[in-house]
């Protein structure tokens, strides 16, 4: 799956989609990555949800973590293109490009905090 995640994110600066998975390692909950757990803590500033924020050593990049119904919330506010079972490709409903310089000081920050 790491290569999965990491083509996905690689590919998605100009902020169409949401990529979600939910692995079975860490009990079912579900997971964004790199620029899609940037727009997902976008979505927590403004939306008032639960995540928690973090820097994943195996995929080398920020990663969220969030809970079944908070998945749930941020499907209902964007267009679902593809699920299955671990995971979920949403598209934006006002797509922007990320803003690189803003994503790289987060993902530092996140990164920098890890010991």
């Amino acid at each position: 799956m790491k290569k999965i995640i990491i083509f996905n994110e690689c590919f998605n600066a100009e902020g169409r989609h949401i990529h979600l998975y939910r692995s079975k390692d860490t009990g079912g909950v579900w997971a964004a990555y790199g620029y899609s757990a940037y727009k997902v803590a976008e979505m927590e500033r403004r939306d008032d949800i639960s995540i928690v924020k973090n820097y994943s050593k195996k995929v080398s990049m920020s990663v969220v973590i969030m809970d079944d119904d908070t998945c749930k919330y941020i499907a209902s506010r964007n267009h679902q293109e593809e699920q299955t079972e671990d995971y979920i490709r949403l598209s934006m409903s006002e797509p922007r490009s990320v803003d690189t310089d803003s994503y790289r000081h987060w993902a530092r920050s996140l990164r920098n905090t890890i010991p």
